[in-house]
């Protein structure tokens, strides 16, 4: 015996877009959009004015970007980050027990490693280097870096300049 199949007049055809489940009416661009203009002008923030090597990086850093025109205001916490760490990484002994990243045990001697620390704040500071664009390899990848003339370029070898 064969069972057939009975369509109920209920289903009604519709034409047009097929749309996924749970997508429902498109919805109102609802994210704010942020000001991302570039900075021309930037002043040190108070967390680095304790600092004063992290005061002179976070300036030179950001005159860089402003000369480049990359400084936007989502870039300033990144170039505290990296002056912060650039201070850490050059500090002295004295001035990490100052910045409270190092502490003495009852004999003086201090507790951490040392070059853990500065170890730590090495990776930070080429990291915060690369997403700012201040390595070369960052400055290739973002396009700063103009490629050399091509008629100065000579298919012979690379040292045919020197010749």
């Amino acid at each position: 015996m064969q069972k057939e199949r009975v369509r109920s007049s209920a289903r009604v055809s519709v034409s047009g877009e097929i749309k996924a489940v749970g997508q429902g009416r498109p919805r109102k661009n609802t994210v704010k959009q942020f000001n991302d203009e570039l900075i021309t002008r930037v002043t040190v923030p108070e967390q680095l004015k304790n600092n004063e090597f992290a005061t002179q990086i976070f300036k030179q850093t950001s005159s860089i970007l402003i000369h480049r025109k990359l400084l936007k205001p989502s870039h300033i916490v990144q170039v505290m980050a990296y002056a912060k760490a650039v201070s850490v990484y050059f500090a002295t002994i004295p001035e990490l027990i100052e910045m409270n990243l190092v502490f003495l045990d009852a004999l003086g001697n201090p507790k951490q490693n040392i070059a853990a620390i500065q170890h730590q704040a090495y990776q930070q500071l080429v990291k915060f280097g690369s997403l700012l664009g201040l390595d070369p390899l960052s400055e290739l990848r973002t396009g700063l870096i103009k490629n050399q003339e091509k008629e100065d370029l000579d298919d012979r070898s690379d040292f045919s300049k020197f010749d």
